[in-house]
């Protein structure tokens, strides 16, 4: 059984720190948000944060860019977050966010 909810983006509550005006790279968002960069890397891998430039960065690869613009449409896009029950524990969901009378009884034993 999967159960799918939507969530604000996690960029929605910092939406009032967004420059429209600026470019952000993944350090710049993730101390927007508070996070380590690895954190906002995984966002980018798993879709949270589509719509990025690859730019060279200085000491060689490339880095992932926003504008504020797109930054402030993803931010009002909702999530969608599916729980598989199937798949996970109940106490594991409940971590997690899953607020179902199965995982919210599980997390009151």
């Amino acid at each position: 059984m999967s159960r799918t909810t939507t969530q604000p983006h996690p960029l929605a509550p910092h939406a009032d720190r967004i420059d429209p005006l600026e470019v952000y790279t993944v350090r710049r968002v993730a101390a927007l948000l508070g996070m380590a960069p690895t954190s906002v890397s995984g966002l980018v891998t798993h879709g949270f944060l589509p719509g990025s430039r690859l730019r060279p960065h200085a000491r060689g690869g490339r880095q992932h860019v926003w504008t504020g613009k797109q930054l402030l449409r993803i931010a009002k896009r909702p999530v969608r977050v599916e729980y598989d029950h199937a798949k996970f524990a109940p106490a594991t969901l409940y971590r997690v966010g899953c607020r179902c009378p199965a995982c919210v009884g599980s997390a009151q034993r």
